[in-house]
């Protein structure tokens, strides 16, 4: 028979796929025109179950096997592998039918082919860190020691899985307490609090087992984005780089089915504050985010979050071109072409997962999100499509009273504002403004959103009382030090308002 030693990586992870999971896999290269890793897999197959040699199969792909060839293959066997990731992100326990497979080759009294099978489960397991998997093909190697009475190979084979099992032990507690501490967090935790979290989770950003790492880096950015005020800045690029660069070298390693960290990541950078919405490489990232997406079959089941996330991004890059622009005579002029045919379309693509979602929702966030976005877009488009936006907002805060938006608040006010103060409804935004600080109070908002909530309020009661506090506290937020744009609008407003406020030289001329 041949040795486990022997053999590739990809030889044994083909090896170990069950005819659906093939099939899929096969598929999804095919998709993506990955013709040689294609070629490769196909190869590997019609063997089975004997297995060529590196240099026969190298041949076999490259019509070769000198030098270059082989580096050649060797490259393509480990970018093959790679390619793995789709199973794993949608089918993350593929190894499992091998399980009851061993079973059967020892009721069938065959149990060097067990023995062998189990030894490829056990490499590709640890490799891609299926617990389940690897508890299994230790278990039953330890148990074959045991009842052979060889103790110190027991000993050996128990240590190792001891630490499979504190490692599974390990990464659902850490995922607990991201669920419980983090995720799920409504009320402002202190700085104490959450310098406290990030310090826990920063003790395992090194650890030993690959989906430790990734998940416990994962978390640590979520700390910043979701327990404090801000977004990501240019001070976390070391912390992206490592995790990105954590995913881009283990792509294989599979998380807890509908767990999918790299889409929730790539969403949290293009949300960020370094992260140019309009920039053509940006436009590059929400396209293989997009493809991302797509490619993982259960978010179709949930209202094509995926599809959401990716509305949102761009919405938000939208609001914060155009927010501070629709109030002008002359801004169905000032909107991009292209920009135009991005809102219509979104708008579109948030009407149909509506109606999807019914008159009825079982789930209320999903339609707090998508019809925040569809009001946010409605009131962007300007002239008449405004008081149909607002009226939906509106409408969502009177019917979800009893839901907590979390830090979808300061969004929902936020358009708010701008729809009033587009249509000059100075009483409305006075009125919503006070609405906005009471449902605040305890909770989580983003502190850009605060700071131009009260820009937005500042200059509205100004135009309506011509009292001089208000100018002054507009200047107050001026110096306020941010860097998600807000003081860029705010300067602005006060440009073309001609508000009594002295701007810089520099910040004129970058205005005019």
């Amino acid at each position: 028979m041949v040795q486990s030693a022997d053999l590739l990586i990809i030889q044994k992870f083909v090896y170990l796929l069950d005819d659906f999971h093939y099939k899929e896999f096969k598929n999804y290269l095919g998709s993506i025109n990955a013709a040689l890793p294609l070629k490769l897999v196909e190869t590997i197959r019609k063997q089975l179950p004997a297995f060529d040699s590196h240099e026969k199969l190298c041949n076999k792909i490259y019509k070769d096997a000198a030098k270059a060839e082989k580096q050649n293959f060797n490259q393509l066997s480990s970018y093959t592998f790679k390619l793995s990731a789709n199973l794993a992100n949608n089918y993350p326990e593929y190894l499992q039918p091998n399980v009851e497979k061993i079973q059967l080759l020892v009721a069938a009294q065959k149990p060097d082919e067990a023995n062998f099978l189990n030894a490829q489960l056990l490499d590709i397991a640890e490799r891609i860190v299926d617990f389940p998997s690897q508890l299994f093909a230790l278990k039953f190697l330890s148990q074959q020691s045991q009842m052979a009475k060889d103790t110190l190979q027991t000993q050996k084979l128990d240590a190792r899985l001891k630490e499979a099992l504190d490692n599974q032990n390990l990464f659902f507690k850490i995922l607990s307490g991201f669920r419980v501490e983090v995720d799920t967090a409504i009320s402002p935790k202190t700085d104490e609090e959450v310098k406290r979290l990030q310090e826990y989770f920063e003790g395992f950003t090194n650890h030993k087992c690959t989906s430790v790492r990734i998940l416990s880096q994962f978390i640590c950015l979520n700390i910043i984005s979701e327990l404090t005020t801000q977004k990501l800045t240019g001070d976390d690029t070391e912390r992206l780089k490592k995790i990105r660069k954590e995913i881009q070298n283990h792509p294989y390693v599979v998380f807890p089915f509908l767990m999918d960290i790299k889409g929730r990541l790539e969403l949290m950078i293009l949300n960020s504050t370094f992260t140019d919405f309009f920039a053509k490489e940006t436009e590059k990232d929400i396209k293989q985010l997009s493809l991302h997406y797509d490619s993982i079959k259960f978010w179709k089941n949930y209202v094509n979050l995926g599809e959401l996330n990716l509305i949102s991004v761009q919405s938000t890059g939208l609001l914060s071109k155009y927010h501070y622009k629709v109030h002008q005579s002359d801004y169905q002029d000032i909107i991009d072409k292209s920009d135009r045919v991005l809102m219509a379309e979104m708008i579109t693509k948030c009407e149909n997962i509506i109606a999807k979602l019914g008159q009825k929702s079982e789930r209320p966030f999903e339609e707090i999100a998508v019809r925040m976005l569809h009001s946010a877009l409605l009131i962007l488009s300007g002239g008449k499509q405004i008081a149909a936006g607002l009226t939906e907002l509106e409408a969502m805060l009177t019917n979800y009273q009893q839901v907590n938006f979390k830090r979808s608040t300061s969004s929902i006010f936020m358009c708010l504002m701008v729809g009033y103060f587009s249509i000059k409804d100075y009483q409305k935004c006075n009125q919503t403004f006070k609405r906005y600080l009471k449902s605040i109070k305890g909770k989580l908002f983003f502190e850009g959103n605060h700071v131009k909530i009260h820009a937005y309020y500042y200059l509205s009661q100004w135009l309506a009382t011509g009292s001089k506090q208000y100018p002054a506290k507009l200047n107050t937020l001026l110096t306020v030090d941010g860097n998600d744009g807000s003081q860029r609008t705010i300067w602005h407003m006060v440009n073309y308002f001609q508000l009594p406020i002295a701007i810089p030289d520099g910040m004129l001329a970058a205005l005019n």
